[in-house]
This record gives structure tokens, sequence and C-alpha cells, in this order.
């Protein structure tokens, strides 16, 4: 699974680089997305923030130098093979945000689940309780 998430936020990442505009249909939806992948995670608000000072994003040597200028030498190198494996794939994007989309939703109800466990488990807490908190 962690393989494939990397993959639609690498291909989603490619794609913001390929055409800038894709940032505005998913920034929102990914602003608390938790990514897995360093260089993901590491280009995303440099990303953001060129974006929001009108830096050129579609120009990677505007990106690396963005990025070396915050010390992310690690990302500078890996830029070019996030725009090659995504050649083509433009207006992808909604595909690999709903896959991340329900990754984040999936996560999400784990945690429920298992904090919902837990009271269920303890004996101090009363059935009515629990529906309560199943029920907010």
């Amino acid at each position: 699974m962690g393989e494939t998430l990397v993959h639609h936020e690498r291909s989603l990442v490619g794609l913001v680089l390929l055409d800038p505009s894709t940032l505005d249909r998913v920034e929102i939806e990914l602003g608390g997305y938790s990514w897995i992948d360093d260089t993901c995670r590491l280009l995303w608000p440099i990303l953001i923030s060129m974006r929001r000072k009108g830096e050129p994003i579609s120009d990677i040597r505007s990106v690396a130098s963005a990025a070396k200028s915050v010390g992310v030498k690690e990302a500078v190198g890996q830029i070019a093979g996030l725009v090659k494996n995504d050649v083509g794939n433009i207006g992808n994007d909604a595909f690999h945000l709903g896959f991340l989309a329900e990754s984040t939703e999936r996560s999400r109800l784990r945690r429920l689940a298992a904090e919902i466990q837990r009271r269920v488990e303890d004996p101090k807490v009363s059935p009515d309780e629990i529906q309560d908190f199943v029920s907010k």
C-alpha cells in the first residue's frame, strides 16, 4: 500500500511541476495530507510558497533553486525524475488526488475505530458514553 501511495504522491507533484494550475485544484484537499514520500513532503511547501510569491513553478531550475535555498538538496536531484515519470499524465490529478484522499480518510477511520475500541475496553466508560462518542 505504501508503494502505491508514493506513486500517487509523486504523480501529483509531477503533475504540478508539468502544469502549475494543477496546484489550484488540489491544494485545499491536500492541506492536511501527511506525505509518505520524503521528496514530496519537502517539495510540497516549496511549491505552495513559490506559487504564493508568483514564482514560476513550471521552470524546473526555479524549483531546484528554491529547494536548494532552503537546504533541501535531496529534492533537487529528484525533481527531474518526478516530471519524467508523469509526462503525458496531465489531467490525471483527480485520479491521484482521489486515491490520496481515500487513503487519508481510511487513516482517519482507523484512528476513530481505535479510539472506539479503547473506550469499549475501558470498564470506566459507560455504554451511553460510547454511544455519545460514536454519534458525534
